[in-house]
């Protein structure tokens, strides 16, 4: 049945569709803002997430992988795309008194530890986070195998027999002046604005030198596209870099919808994936969805799992799943995938270590590779680089091989 569903959407979709979700989540949006239950917006904001990770096919474990197997940069600039878009915003809503800026602690071995089990996960189970989820709901075998496995990682770490390491490592913490978080901003002394600035010339620099390196030769022919500009946006793969710079532009408002809903951080993805299963789990649960004592978000550590849901980060999973499907249906891209047996048990065992990364180092690629770095916070910057790095160790060893 499953294997039918996606195969079926091979045919060419009719525009009917995106038009009917167009309308739902505007509907729900409006519901949201109109009744007070901001949370609402958060499925909205999902479903566009999941819808820009695959038209761009922006998974981080793939910019990081075809670095080294393909020599092709073109997902890894699509990222950082995303990361000085995301930063431009924070800047703007920062100036506008909207948010406050909040930085993580600099809990190193924390971040060093969860990155290399991350990086080296995410080869595995062949997708972080988010773009795990996406590939589920494009039919890849292999990514259901590992999102399945993924909160299992994720509780042995926040109340499982892993508590204690976590503990142990986020003992040691570097502060910077009076105690605040370290930060690019507290290492360079220059102010967040700045930095927001000098990476999005950075980024247009990187982009203006690709297309001068594409650019035809003298007296070459241009064919003209037949497609139309309709299709060209809802039928066709964007670029890396367009999927990254919508991504970055959803961030700001996906920071105001969660703040009103009880949760001060931009877009994440890993707890959200936590949580969904702890709805079904009995005991007293603490609902979180309105502003009232809004917390910057930190997982509760103890004995018995934790009871506090927010709502926001569920709603955004529940919502990433479809939105991405409708764009691998919108494409062709959508078919159920099937995987050998032994790649399916590499995928959960990867799934459950890319959990593990998640857990220690409090985030994904999205939240601490994209939101953590558009923050400029040096503890999510060192996640993202050691799992980059273990990513291509991993690559090398697991997926080229000796030659």
């Amino acid at each position: 049945m499953v294997a039918w569903l996606f195969v079926s959407t091979r045919a060419r979709p009719s525009l009917l569709l995106p038009i009917v979700c167009g309308a739902a989540l505007l509907a729900i949006t409006l519901a949201g803002l109109t009744s007070g239950l901001v949370v609402l917006t958060a499925f909205p904001v999902g479903f566009l997430l999941g819808y820009f990770l695959v038209m761009g096919d922006l998974c981080g474990a793939s910019a990081f992988s075809e670095v080294l197997i393909m020599k092709d940069t073109r997902k890894l600039y699509g990222l950082f795309v995303a990361v000085a878009a995301s930063a431009a915003g924070f800047a703007l809503l920062e100036a506008m008194g909207l948010v406050t800026l909040c930085p993580r602690p600099l809990t190193f071995l924390s971040y060093l530890v969860g990155g290399a089990i991350f990086g080296t996960g995410m080869v595995l189970a062949g997708g972080c986070v988010s773009g795990t989820l996406f590939k589920t709901a494009m039919g890849h075998q292999n990514s259901m195998l590992a999102l399945l496995a993924m909160p299992f990682g994720i509780q042995a770490v926040d109340f499982g027999p892993l508590l204690g390491i976590d503990r142990a490592l986020r003992a040691y913490v570097l502060a910077g002046p009076a105690g605040a978080p370290v930060t690019l901003g507290s290492l360079t002394g220059l102010p967040y604005p700045l930095l927001a600035l000098l990476f999005v010339v950075l980024a247009a620099g990187i982009g203006l030198r690709a297309v001068r390196r594409r650019k035809p030769p003298p007296g070459a022919t241009l064919r003209r596209s037949s497609m139309s500009p309709i299709d060209r946006v809802l039928r066709r793969p964007w670029r890396p870099w367009v999927a990254g710079l919508m991504i970055g532009l959803l961030a700001i408002p996906a920071w105001l919808s969660s703040l009103e809903s009880g949760r001060d951080f931009p877009l994440c993805v890993t707890y959200g994936v936590e949580e969904m299963p702890l709805l079904l789990s009995g005991g007293d649960r603490d609902f979180v969805w309105l502003p009232d004592g809004v917390q910057d978000f930190e997982p509760a550590r103890g004995e018995a799992p934790r009871r506090k849901i927010y709502l926001w980060l569920i709603l955004v999973v529940a919502g990433l799943l479809p939105g991405a499907h409708l764009g691998a249906r919108l494409t062709g891209r959508a078919a159920f995938y099937r995987r050998p047996r032994g790649e399916l048990v590499v995928a959960a065992f990867g799934g459950f270590l890319v959990g593990v990364g998640a857990g220690f180092g409090r985030g994904c690629l999205l939240g601490n590779g994209v939101m953590g770095t558009a923050l400029m916070s040096v503890g999510m910057i060192l996640f993202t680089v050691t799992a980059l790095l273990a990513n291509w160790v991993t690559t090398r060893i697991y997926v080229i091989g000796p030659r």
